[in-house]
Order: structure tokens, then C-alpha cells, then sequence
């Protein structure tokens, strides 16, 4: 499937409406409420500044015409002054937008982090990890762009431009009326022609950018993957495609700008004319001092300028806008597994686990259990096997509450999972999944993360325990190795040792093992075993494994088929009963021998 089709076929993100976005925004406007005023009243005394550094030059020029030296100097200075205060202000402006801004972003981009990163299993296997990370990055860049438009070009306009309208209204009341006149005309035109260009042209570059990122992120992503097929022709040609047409978007939406621009342009020009004839019939007939063609000319300049950038800062909020109520219709996104109101931290006392008629179904339609029933003493080991598809899996994710039962319920020492919090049910049990995932940090932080301010004493003592010491002591940082994106820089049975370390170190009174043996050679999985054996002994542990020999030494061995439990015993009393357990059992080891 194309990265096109794959971006196509990710959820779909419900937006958020404009009273929520706007309520986000006072959210985080209403944190630094002195910075933002501070910000925005540098951006009113900027402008107001640079008006009277204009104002002071045009007294200036009117005194030079009148032969008035001392006056001239005069106002110069009072010019030289205000510029001085207008760059002050400015630097001011901009030093707090940004202060202000990167605090603003920390902490849109901590709320969404915050809001996604406790979603419920459903929610992530609907999207790319690729596009959570953008929201998370971006929202808070959207709310600084919005900001920046309201500081920089919304704020300045509605106050400069009125003021310059009104000193200009005192000198000539036909400039005036021809500066205003054609300042609204022309922010109406440049908000119609951008949102115009914008709809037609930007957005569906929008969309070839994502589907060029996307390429590029899959094809680095599983580029060990591209090199052993020899692919790697293959992975550039369809680059190449995705390539040239986000080039050939890119090259249509530059010249649609390129008219906007043509077009602004000639508005730009028609109003300069226009206030330049103005101009000259007020001076021939005596009514405008050379100051004051100066200052309106300046001024007609300034206001077609703030025009634009108001034209533009009003479609580009309104884009923003948009596309922040896309990542907050996400984070706003409900979970289907929550903490209920008031739960309860779950107490485990000894660890009996039962399914009581439980039933689900994922998404697809297909019954991953039905009304399945099951008792799990505590602090016994108890196995679960049968084809792949059966519902092994999907019991331990519903003892974990990644998804909760469509009916029927499931308990912890009488304690139904929807009635405790989430996190103190997962703080009691320890998992080692078949294909275990490292982070991106060193090996003791990836064993540590089960326990945060476990020493390193206790660290070492659990990879002795999962036969990964003697692997870890040999490389040349030893726990300080960083073991790369998902744990690339080990083998696959370096990875599940680190694992199963970082499960021994949790302690956690129940042990969830997911094939947690499958990628070791067999005197690692003869020495882990053992280990595990003990870490095993007095806590209840559930087995998921299709190596039928590491399971023989189990308390109960539960056959699970299309979604039932068909069948339980020990390993001798499954072997004298016909059944798929015995079936299993005899295709594994006669292909043994």
C-alpha cells in the first residue's frame, strides 16, 4: 500500500468547534497574562512611535522650507528620539514575543502530550505514530503563529492605520477618505485572493507533503527491511514519484501567489497614484506644506503595507485555526477505556484472577472471545496455547485493560478492572511481550523503567537474573549502551533479556509472559527459565506460548480455540486425552526429532 492510500486510511479526527479553540487559546493566553500584555502593548507603542518619528521629520522638512534652522535641528532631534524609542519598544515587542511564545508552546505542547499519551489502545492503532508526534510538536506552533499575526500584523494595522487616518484627516480630508478607502479595499481583495489560493493550491500541497514525509518516514523506518530485499531501486522510484508531484504542486501554488501578488501590486500602485495626485493638486493650491506631503505619502505607504499584512494575518489565523481544531478534536478525543469516577487503586492481596462469560470483538467484527470463563489461582502458573488467532493474546490485553469486555466481567481478587484506576492495575503486573519494545536510551534506563528510582545495584542484580549481564558487561559502555530506535542495536534475544530483566525488576505480584523465550537459543532460554521459575514461585503467572516444552512444568495448561476455552489440565493429563493440546504436542516433538 502506498503511503497515500496509508495516510487515507488513518482515522479520521473529529474537529473541535470554535468556542473550544478559542477557550484553548484564552487557556494559555491567561497563563502569562503580563507577558502577552506587556507583548502587545510594546506592538501599539511601536507603531504610535514610528508616526511621531514621521510627524517629527514633516515639522522638520516645514521648518527647513521656512528658513527656521533652529527649528528644524529641533525636530530632528525630537525624531532621532522617538526613532530611539520606537526600536526600543520593538526589541522589547520582540524580545517578550518570544519569551512569552516559547513558554506558550511548552505548554500547549505538554497539554497535548498530556491528553495523548493516555489514550486507550483503539485510538493508537487507528493513526501513525508519525502524526501524533506532528500534533504534539505543532499545536504549540500554530498557537504561536496565531500570536505572532495578532502582534505583528493584526494589533499594529487597527491602531497605527486609524491613528495614521486621523493625523492624516487634519493635514487633507480627501487623503484621507482615498487611504482609507483603498486600505479596506485592499485588505478584502488579499484575504479573497489568499484564501482563494489557499483552498485551491496550498491545501493540496498540504497533502503531497504529507504523503512525501510519509514515504520517506516508511522507507527509514524499515530500511534494514529494504536492504535484505534489495529494494532499494524500488523504495528511490517511488520516491521520485512522490517527489516530483509535491514539486509539481508546489511549482502551480508559487504562481498562483505569484498573480496574488501581480494583483496586490497593481492595487498597491492605483492607491499610491491616487494619493499622489491628491497630493500635488494640495500643494499647487496651497493647502499641504511639504511636510505634509511627506507625512501622508509616508504614511499612504505604511497603511497599504499593514493592509497586506493584515490581509494575510487574518487568512493565516483562519488556516491556523483549522488545523489546531483538528489536533484538539483529537486530544479531546474520548477513550473507550477510562478511569471511572472515583476508582479505586487495586489491592492485591494474592493475586486470583477470574473471567467471568467474557466477550469481545475488535474492530474488524471478528469475536476474539466469546463468553470465555476462566479461574486463575493465585500464585500459580498457568499457560495458555492453542493456533494463532485463537484468543491467547487477547486475554492478557483484556487482563491489562488495553480494551474492556463487550459483556461479562473481569476480576483481581474480587475486584472488577472498570472499577480501579488504570494505573494502579498495571503497576501490579509485569509483562514481557513476544517482540519487546526499548526506547531510544541506555540499557539500564531501558531495565529502570519499570522501577524509576530503582539504584543500579538493584538494576544488575535483575539482568543477572535474566542471563543479559554477561552480554551487557562486554560491550564497551556497558549499561550506558543507548540501544537505539526500538532496541536496533541488539539481537532480538539481547532485547526480550532486557525485557524480562526489566519485568523481574517491577516486581509486580502478576507476571504476564508473551512468548517472552522465543527469540533465545536454547541454553539462553534453558538459563532464563530458570530464572524465570523463580521469580515465578508464589506469584500468579500467566504463560503464552507455542514451544509447547517451555510450559510442561505449568500448574494448569488452559487450550484456548476461536475464542473459548476448550480444554485444561496439566501437561500429562491434555497428553492422555485426544484433543488439539495432544495434537500440538505430537506435530512439535516429531518435528524435533
Amino acid at each position: 500500500m502506498s503511503s497515500m492510500s496509508n495516510a487515507q486510511s488513518e482515522a479520521k479526527t473529529i474537529s473541535a468547534s470554535n468556542r473550544e479553540v478559542f477557550a484553548f487559546i484564552w487557556q494559555l493566553l491567561k497563563r502569562q497574562p503580563f507577558g502577552w500584555g506587556f507583548a502587545w502593548t510594546s506592538s501599539f507603542a511601536t507603531r504610535g512611535l514610528w508616526i511621531l518619528v514621521l510627524y517629527c521629520f514633516k515639522v522638520a522638512i516645514d521648518a527647513a522650507s521656512s528658513n527656521d534652522p533652529d527649528g528644524f535641528f529641533l525636530w530632528l532631534v525630537f525624531s532621532l528620539l522617538a526613532f530611539l524609542a520606537k526600536q526600543t519598544f520593538q526589541n522589547i515587542r520582540g524580545i517578550l514575543t518570544d519569551i512569552t511564545g516559547d513558554k506558550a508552546r511548552y505548554a500547549a505542547s505538554n497539554l497535548a502530550m498530556e491528553a495523548l499519551v493516555k489514550k486507550d489502545a483503539s485510538f493508537y492503532e487507528d493513526r501513525f505514530s508519525g502524526t501524533l508526534s506532528r500534533s504534539v510538536s505543532s499545536i504549540g506552533h500554530q498557537f504561536s503563529q496565531i500570536n505572532d499575526q495578532w502582534a505583528w500584523n493584526i494589533l499594529p494595522f487597527i491602531f497605527g492605520t486609524s491613528i495614521s487616518l486621523y493625523a492624516i484627516w487634519t493635514m487633507s480630508p480627501v487623503a484621507a477618505l482615498a487611504v482609507g478607502t483603498w486600505s479596506l479595499f485592499y485588505v478584502v481583495v488579499v484575504s479573497y485572493l489568499y484564501l482563494t489560493v489557499r483552498e485551491k493550491y496550498s491545501e493540496k500541497t498540504e497533502v503531497e507533503e504529507q504523503a512525501y514525509s510519509g514515504i520517506v518516514t516508511d522507507t527509514f523506518s524499515n530500511v534494514q527491511t529494504v536492504s535484505l530485499f534489495g529494494n532499494a531501486r524500488h523504495e528511490l522510484g517511488s520516491y521520485a514519484v512522490t517527489a516530483k508531484k509535491l514539486l509539481s504542486s508546489r511549482i502551480v501554488e508559487s504562481y498562483a501567489y505569484i498573480r496574488m501578488d501581480i494583483i496586490s501590486s497593481f492595487i498597491s500602485l492605483s492607491t499610491y497614484a491616487t494619493v499622489l495626485i491628491i497630493l500635488y493638486h494640495g500643494w499647487r493650491s496651497g493647502q499641504l506644506s511639504p511636510g505634509d506631503l511627506f507625512f501622508i505619502q509616508a504614511q499612504a505607504i505604511e497603511a497599504l503595507d499593514s493592509s497586506w499584512g493584515f490581509g494575510v494575518g487574518i487568512s493565516r489565523i483562519n488556516r491556523i485555526l483549522s488545523s489546531l481544531a483538528q489536533t484538539l478534536g483529537m486530544m479531546k478525543e474520548e477513550s473507550k477505556v477510562t478511569d471511572k469516577p472515583g476508582a479505586k487503586a487495586l489491592k492485591v492481596k494474592e493475586g486470583a484472577i477470574a473471567f467471568d462469560d467474557v466477550s469481545f470483538s475488535y474492530k474488524s467484527g471478528s469475536n476474539a472471545l466469546k463468553k470465555a470463563s476462566l479461574e486463575i489461582a493465585a500464585g500459580r502458573v498457568y499457560a495458555l496455547v492453542g493456533h494463532s488467532g485463537a484468543g491467547k493474546s487477547t486475554i492478557v490485553k483484556m487482563l491489562l485493560r488495553m480494551y474492556d469486555p463487550t459483556s461479562g466481567s473481569i476480576k483481581i481478587d474480587g475486584q472488577d478492572l472498570r472499577d480501579v484506576s488504570l494505573e494502579s492495575l498495571r503497576k501490579s503486573i509485569a509483562y514481557v511481550p513476544q517482540d519487546p519494545a526499548l526506547f531510544h536510551r541506555s540499557i539500564a534506563d531501558n531495565i529502570r523503567y519499570a522501577r524509576p528510582k530503582a539504584s543500579m545495584q538493584e538494576v544488575i542484580a535483575a539482568a543477572k537474573q535474566a542471563q543479559c549481564h554477561s552480554f551487557v558487561s562486554k560491550l564497551e559502555n556497558g549499561y550506558d549502551t543507548v540501544v537505539g530506535e526500538r532496541g536496533a542495536k541488539l539481537s532480538g534475544g539481547e532485547r526480550q533479556r532486557v525485557a524480562i530483566a526489566r519485568a523481574i525488576l517491577k516486581d509486580a505480584p502478576i507476571l504476564l509472559l508473551d512468548e517472552a523465550t522465543s527469540s533465545l537459543d536454547s541454553d539462553s532460554e534453558h538459563e532464563v527459565q530458570k530464572a524465570l521459575e523463580a521469580v515465578m514461585k508464589n506469584r500468579t503467572s500467566i504463560i503464552i506460548a507455542h514451544r509447547l516444552s517451555t510450559i510442561r512444568k505449568a500448574d494448569r495448561i488452559l487450550v484456548i480455540e476461536g475464542g473459548r476455552i476448550i480444554d485444561q489440565g496439566n501437561h500429562d493429563e491434555l497428553l492422555d486425552r485426544e484433543g488439539i493440546y495432544k495434537g500440538l504436542w505430537e506435530r512439535q516433538s516429531g518435528a524435533i526429532i
